[in-house]
């Protein structure tokens, strides 16, 4: 009996989730690919994004998105590096938004830089709480190692943020050009 008990108590608390996929994506004249997770679905209509990545349902009755925007351009010079990130702009452009949609922001996350693999990845991001409840934001902008840039938004309900936080961050890092 014991035995059963701890089985089920660890098949509840699991959190790991299988990237046993990878797709490619072509939109426009920009190939691509990402890792999907297993229970991970791609929409046929990609909720306002060229690509999306959408989770399974959560107990709020909703759903962890990944939107995936080439800008089908590739930025030989490094334009993106030299481009001014303003997290105050962020700020107050996200503030307006959620003033918009009668939201209010509960925290942001720092901007962040880092280099994984030959991509860089500049982000920023915000926790709000609008009428469908908590929600974490983040945006990034990619400039892979051949130079193609992305715009990457996650958004996740606050009822699978411990889960999908780590799933999204791995799909967004996999994003390489072909």
């Amino acid at each position: 009996m014991k035995l059963f008990i701890a089985l089920l108590f660890f098949s509840l608390t699991s959190t790991a989730v299988s990237f046993a996929k990878t797709q490619d994506f072509t939109v426009e004249k920009d190939h691509f690919k990402v890792e999907v997770p297993d229970t991970w679905i791609v929409p046929k209509y990609s909720l306002g994004a060229p690509v999306a990545l959408v989770s399974k349902m959560g107990k709020s009755d909703r759903r962890s998105v990944v939107q995936i925007v080439p800008y089908g351009i590739k930025d030989d010079e490094n334009k993106l590096k030299k481009f001014e990130k303003d997290p105050e702009d962020y700020v107050e452009q996200k503030e307006n938004w959620l003033e918009s949609v009668r939201a209010e922001s509960l925290s942001y996350d720092d901007y962040a830089e880092e280099k994984i693999n030959g991509n860089t990845l500049y982000s920023i991001g915000v926790t709000y709480h609008g009428l469908d409840g908590v929600f974490h934001e983040r945006q990034y902008y990619i400039s892979t190692a051949s130079h193609k840039i992305f715009y990457v938004k996650t958004l996740i309900p606050d009822d699978l943020e411990k889960t999908d936080n780590q799933v999204s961050e791995k799909i967004v890092r996999s994003i390489a050009s072909i």
